[in-house]
This record gives structure tokens, C-alpha cells and sequence, in this order.
């Protein structure tokens, strides 16, 4: 009876495996024997096939043209295309007009948000200034009746004084002394306009008369003037009546 471990495996004395390598080296020597066999078959079928195929077509000693497509599909098939670039290059034109016109609504957003802020800043300045012309304005007006309320205290002041060195006058005579002092100095005031207004009458009298001596004397000069010159005539008109008897002797 057939044993597998019995006629695979037979070890010798000093524990080698001799049996077991040789069949197993003879077991691999025909496998490959059987592998490189089948590689031998399909690459013969191969080359069958390849020899039928070439030896159904026709021999020629020119090569042979490539199947063309019709004339009909090759111009249908170019209009495809032309329709095709055509549509791509609108789609593209479309595209770029969208893109431009958005960047350029973008650039008009942000140009109208800078104007605005722009605004904003310059309403702001104005307002502060009207703000700055109004404090000014009311610190003139303070100034003006701080300066008006100074006045006012200084004149008090110089009232008060003058009234102080009243009191404490020993040559003062009391209010009695000031009125009459007062109507002297009124008097005096009445008088000294009385005379600067004789003066003026004076003066104006002294022009008038001034003007008709003058006018006098012009008058008298132009007269005389005249006398003088009807005189020369006279003269003149002799001397021609004289010598024109002598010159007709």
C-alpha cells in the first residue's frame, strides 16, 4: 500500500533530507517543463493568427491609405466644432463681460463707501468748527461786558477817591462851597463862550470887510487900468491924424 510519508521522506543517518529535496527538485523541473510548454502554445497561436490575417489582405507594394471618415461627417463634424468654439468663446466673452462689469460695480461700491466716509469726515470738521465759531463768539461777548463791567468799577473807583480826598480835604468848605464853585465855574464857562462868540462875530466881520477892500481896490485898479488904456488910444489916434497931413505935402 502506497504511503506518502514512507516514499516522500526518507532520512538518512546523519538527519538529511535527500529523498525530500531530490523529489521536490524533480517536482519543480516539470512544472516548469509544463509552464514554458503553454507559453510556447499561445505565443504560436499567436503568430497564426497574425499570419492569417496578413495573408487575407491583398499584396501591394504601396502603403495603404487610412480609412477616411466621409466628406459629410468631416464637414458636419468641423461646423460642430466651429458652433462649439464659437459658443465656448461667447460663453468666455460672457464670463469676462460678468467679471468686468462686477469688478467694475465692486470698484464703483467701494469708490461711493470712501466718498461717503469722506462726507461723514467733512460734516463732522464743519460741525466742529461752527461748534468753535459759536464758543468764540459768546467768549467775545463775555469778554466785551467783562471789559464794560471793569469800566464801570474803575470810574466807581475814581468816583470813590475823588470823594474820599473830598472828605478828607481840610480846605474843603462843604457842599454850599461846591456850589458856588460850580456856578462860578458855570459863569466863567458862559463867559468865556460869550467871548469866543464876539471873537467869531469879529472875525467874520473883519473877513467881510476884508473881501470888500479888496473888491474895492480890484474895481479901482480895473478903472484906472481902463482910464490909462483910453488915454494911450487917444494918444494914438492924434499921433496917426498928424502925421497923415504931412505925409500928403
Amino acid at each position: 500500500m502506497y504511503n506518502p510519508d514512507e516514499s516522500d521522506l526518507t532520512f538518512s543517518a546523519d538527519g538529511s533530507r535527500l529523498l525530500s529535496e531530490s523529489s521536490l527538485m524533480a517536482s519543480e523541473s516539470n512544472s516548469s517543463h509544463a509552464g514554458s510548454a503553454h507559453e510556447d502554445l499561445s505565443l504560436s497561436d499567436l503568430s497564426v493568427r497574425d499570419r492569417d490575417g496578413i495573408m487575407s489582405k491583398p499584396f501591394s507594394l504601396l502603403s495603404r491609405p487610412e480609412p477616411s471618415t466621409p466628406p459629410s461627417q468631416t464637414g458636419e463634424l468641423g461646423e460642430d466644432l466651429t458652433v462649439r468654439d464659437h459658443e465656448d468663446e461667447e460663453e468666455d466673452q460672457e464670463t469676462r463681460s460678468r467679471q468686468s462689469a462686477k469688478a467694475r460695480e465692486e470698484k464703483l461700491l467701494s469708490d461711493i463707501f470712501i466718498l461717503k466716509k469722506l462726507n461723514a469726515s467733512f460734516s463732522a470738521f464743519n460741525e466742529a468748527l461752527d461748534a468753535t465759531g459759536n464758543i468764540n463768539d459768546k467768549i467775545a461777548k463775555q469778554l466785551a461786558q467783562t471789559d464794560s463791567l471793569l469800566n464801570k468799577y474803575v470810574e466807581i473807583l475814581y468816583k470813590s477817591e475823588d470823594v474820599s480826598r473830598l472828605i478828607f480835604d481840610e480846605d474843603w468848605g462843604g457842599a454850599e462851597a461846591d456850589e458856588e464853585q460850580l456856578e462860578r465855574e458855570r459863569q466863567e464857562a458862559i463867559e468865556r463862550a460869550r467871548k469866543e462868540e464876539e471873537e467869531r462875530r469879529l472875525a467874520i466881520q473883519r473877513e467881510k470887510e476884508r473881501q470888500e477892500r479888496e473888491e474895492r481896490e480890484r474895481k479901482e485898479k480895473e478903472e484906472k487900468e481902463r482910464q490909462e488904456q483910453e488915454k494911450r488910444e487917444r494918444l494914438a489916434a492924434r499921433g496917426g491924424s498928424r502925421e497923415y497931413p504931412e505925409g500928403e505935402l
